[in-house]
């Protein structure tokens, strides 16, 4: 087949059994079909780690084995990101049936769906620990594809970002993962602060940031000179805000997510260096 030859992309549904009806037909070059869907795949792209296979342990029992991969998130998974996974088959052929446009002939992303998804990870505390990381990295999929031709995201750590909602963003990881350092220390297994006001965080940022701040003294006097680092980080992210944006309390977009995410990512990547050793290669480069 030619890159002159024309294809066809049709949806059909069941409403009845033996009776199909068409819900999507589109006909268009093939070569367009292509720059298209490989469009959507560059420009929806973002690191998963939900896909996972069936593999054999030495006992010879059957487990699960999660494989990371960076693409766009199917349609029936957007589906479920957005609306939970006991969303009826409806919903789910009705939300399918919504994002065909945007893979084949480019349409935006509805934003209402995006701000589900979004509301969805926003909901960490609600969620089990697989559901918030499926419904986390496709939110930012997303919310990047609603952004593209806009703004451009990276899905590594873009330090020299310095909008409000990416900010708030990185700051409530710092948060989270110092927290999770110092109860994997103390043995102990339990939601960080981080976590449990990660909802209402995203509602009123300054007012719940200042709440979980004040709630991390203890760990920061249980780390010791290591709470160093995490004060310095903290310090830095926040001389990059404006103070109006730093002070107020208006809702956050999914661009949180984003920057919540990179900077996770970049703190468990490889093991925390001395604060020292930070706050000198900072130094330095100034």
């Amino acid at each position: 087949i030619g890159y002159r030859a024309d294809v066809v992309v049709m949806a059909v549904d069941s409403a009845t059994p033996g009776r199909l009806s068409i819900v999507y037909y589109r006909t268009l070059k093939s070569s367009e079909f292509l720059e298209r869907i490989e469009n959507w795949h560059e420009t929806c792209a973002w690191r998963h780690t939900y896909h996972a296979i069936e593999v054999q342990d030495e006992r010879g029992k059957t487990k699960k084995r999660y494989i990371p991969f960076i693409g766009a998130p199917a349609p029936a998974d957007i589906a479920e990101a957005a609306y939970g996974s006991r969303l009826d088959d409806k919903l789910k052929k009705t939300t399918i049936k919504r994002l065909l446009p945007c893979i084949v002939d480019g349409q935006p992303i509805p934003r209402d769906l995006v701000e589900s998804v979004v509301r969805r990870a926003s909901n960490r505390a609600g969620l089990s620990g697989y559901d918030w990381s499926k419904a986390l990295t496709i939110a930012c999929a997303l919310y990047r594809k609603y952004k593209h031709g806009k703004e451009n995201f990276y899905m590594s750590l873009d330090e020299t970002r310095n909008t409000r909602d990416y900010l708030f963003g990185r700051l409530l990881a710092i948060a989270d993962v110092m927290e999770e350092r110092a109860l994997s220390e103390a043995e102990k297994k339990r939601p960080t602060n981080a976590t449990r006001y990660m909802q209402q965080y995203s509602q009123r940022p300054f007012g719940t940031w200042k709440q979980i701040h004040e709630l991390l003294t203890p760990y920061f006097m249980r780390l010791g000179n290591n709470a160093s680092y995490y004060k310095w980080l903290i310090a830095q992210v926040g001389d990059l805000f404006k103070p109006e944006d730093f002070t107020s309390n208006k809702p956050l977009t999914g661009e949180y997510l984003l920057g919540y995410y990179c900077q996770r990512q970049k703190m468990w990547e490889k093991k925390e260096k001395p604060a020292s050793d930070e706050i000198d290669n900072a130094d330095s480069n100034e």
